[in-house]
């Protein structure tokens, strides 16, 4: 597995990963046709905004299979945003997005990102920080695994569902192997 940071060109694997990713692993909690509707290319065009206005908080990096293709990223940096639900202890940073293919998904990968990106975090001095994920989300354990605690929940829209999202927070560098 290779990690490196994420460049603009790697739009179009990242989105990949984001759509088919979704359809995985949301299928049954996210409806059908919600799932079904996800656009490569809109998700590409996000991304690539994105990445081309990073700001020096932000980060980005992409996983890369024997033969270079994308099969994971991650982004984050720099809360921006006011949440509705009071996080404590004070977080300064985040992990915005964490998404593996499903078929390289239990190979280590996911752990790999979270290392490099808490990593980039603690550079930044942006520690304690946060990650929300669905609350049916099955990767759930992965982030109590790597020893992120579970804070509070808050509600979300994703099409015409409202569904939880949960809070976990880490206070350190996520460590590459067990």
């Amino acid at each position: 597995m290779n990690i490196r940071p994420a460049q603009i060109d790697d739009s179009d694997g990242i989105a990949h990963v984001n759509v088919i990713t979704w359809q995985s692993a949301y299928q049954g909690i996210i409806s059908d046709t919600y799932l079904s509707s996800m656009s490569e290319s809109k998700i590409r065009d996000v991304r690539a905004k994105w990445l081309r206005n990073m700001k020096s908080t932000d980060y980005a990096f992409v996983a890369l299979n024997e033969i270079d293709k994308i099969v994971g990223f991650i982004v984050g940096g720099k809360i921006t945003k006011k949440y509705d639900v009071k996080v404590k202890p004070r977080v300064k940073g985040e992990v915005g997005a964490i998404y593996i293919s499903p078929e390289y998904q239990h190979q280590g990968i996911g752990r790999g990102l979270m290392h490099v990106a808490s990593l980039r975090l603690s550079e930044l001095n942006l520690c304690p920080y946060l990650l929300w994920t669905l609350e049916q989300n099955p990767a759930r354990g992965f982030y109590e695994h790597l020893g992120g605690y579970f804070r509070t929940i808050k509600q979300v829209t994703i099409g015409k569902q409202i569904l939880n999202e949960v809070c976990y927070t880490f206070d350190s560098i996520v460590e590459e192997k067990n």
